[in-house]
């Protein structure tokens, strides 16, 4: 427990959090410049709102009283993308997820993400799930280091269906 070399490992646990249940091992180190955690976790379910206090995202109606509302029928939040943060840790997880529940949204099905976050640049490569009858395989790097957020995405659709993905427009089920 040497500060700066201090190493905490929860190997194999599993256990529920509201209606998700969770399962792996993680590892963390107190290092210099930064800590890192690393570690494999999956999930047979995993609803978003369950993990909601835990990631410190806003439950129920605090969410509106905090300017984070979502806003009815858009997809994109009308918050800022909070990345002051992501210099404090370095992070190498790999997860994956049978089923992942988001409230009014699709669920996104066969997850699988290896994410790191290291000196407040964050890589999702591979970054798998299936949508709205499809797949979706992508690479993403989100990088926080210099004044606005830079974005890269790649990645490739297979099998999609629009009905699947707008299943209340009446007009899409309709033209199809």
């Amino acid at each position: 427990l040497a500060p700066e070399r201090a190493t905490w490992e929860y190997r194999d646990f599993r256990g529920t959090v509201g209606e998700s249940d969770l399962q792996g091992s993680l590892t963390y180190t107190s290092a210099q410049p930064r800590p890192q955690l690393k570690g494999t976790m999956k999930s047979r379910q995993l609803r978003l709102a369950d993990l909601g206090p835990v990631v410190g995202a806003p439950t129920g109606d605090g969410a509106q009283e905090k300017g984070t509302s979502k806003r009815a029928g858009k997809v994109l939040p009308d918050a800022a993308f909070a990345t002051d943060r992501w210099n404090a840790m370095d992070v190498d997880l790999t997860f994956a997820g049978e089923r992942i529940v988001r409230p009014d949204s699709l669920p996104i099905e066969n997850l699988s993400v290896h994410a790191k976050l290291q000196n407040a640049e964050l890589t999702l490569e591979p970054l798998r799930f299936g949508v709205a009858k499809g797949k979706i395989d992508s690479r993403v790097v989100l990088d926080a280091r210099n004044g606005p957020l830079k974005t890269q995405l790649r990645g490739s659709v297979e099998g999609l269906q629009l009905s699947a993905l707008f299943p209340k427009v009446e007009l899409m089920e309709k033209s199809f």
